[in-house]
């Protein structure tokens, strides 16, 4: 919405979002083993654990490990 905001098309956004890597240990994605792996331990604290938790859970449903 900001990008929009500033008049950015849909394109630019888009490669903008294409290039796009979160800081170290922010909701980085991960695979490894056949398992998908959220590292998002930054600065953790209960809430954003919490948050972690249900982001794993609609990325891999079925039984994820924590």
């Amino acid at each position: 919405l900001a990008a929009r905001a500033l008049g950015l098309a849909d394109d630019e956004i888009r490669r903008g979002l294409s290039t796009f890597r979160p800081s170290p240990h922010r909701g980085a994605v991960l695979r490894l083993g056949g398992r998908t792996i959220l590292d998002d331990c930054y600065n953790a604290n209960p809430v954003s654990l919490a948050t972690a938790a249900e982001a794993l859970l609609a990325l891999v449903g079925g039984r994820p490990w924590a």
